[in-house]
């Protein structure tokens, strides 16, 4: 039994840091160069910060776009897409037109009574919605914060330190004892 609980807080120990180092790779990227969008495993990950998505894609929920080819999209296909000003915006489709030999996407929010003003040129597009995390927007905020970070980061550091301290304590016992 301590040795599954040993192995649970060790891998999980291991997620979270690799959420916190490709958290800080995402930060830095992003700071050098704001079109940058986070990937893991070809997956982009972002945050919604809208409602134009509604009751679907909520604010606060965390999505998952894929690339994909521009014969692929489909009308009724929910992707995000960079407008000029590098700013992302996930919408639905509602029409694909060609001109020449150019792919572009109307789109529209969900609760939103009109099409988007502009038509989405297929090389603006990030990717199409993959999968969305409910809220997960909202706790990668307080991981980001600094009491997530004490209670995410830290604290899981130092009871996998005691544990080991108090693992070696007790070989060290034992050895004493036996000699």
């Amino acid at each position: 039994m301590k040795l599954t609980i040993k192995l649970i807080n060790n891998l999980l120990f291991g997620l979270l840091i690799l959420l916190f180092l490709g958290s800080l790779y995402s930060l830095i990227n992003n700071r050098e160069n704001k079109s940058y969008v986070p990937s893991i495993f070809g997956y982009k990950m972002m945050t919604v910060l809208s409602g134009s998505m509604d009751p679907g894609i909520k604010a606060g929920d965390v999505i998952f776009a894929k690339s994909i080819d521009a014969d692929s999209v489909k009308i009724g296909d929910v992707i995000t897409y960079k407008t000029e000003n590098n700013d992302l915006i996930t919408h639905r489709v509602t029409n694909v037109k060609i001109e020449n030999k150019n792919v572009y996407f109307v789109t529209k929010g969900d609760s939103n009574n009109v099409e988007d003003s502009k038509p989405v040129p297929y090389s603006n597009v990030v990717g199409i919605l993959a999968f969305r995390i409910p809220y997960g927007g909202w706790v990668l905020e307080f991981v980001n914060s600094k009491v997530g970070i004490v209670l995410f980061i830290f604290i899981p550091i130092f009871i996998l330190i005691f544990g080991e301290v108090k693992t070696i304590l007790s070989e060290l016992k034992k050895q004493s004892a036996a000699e």
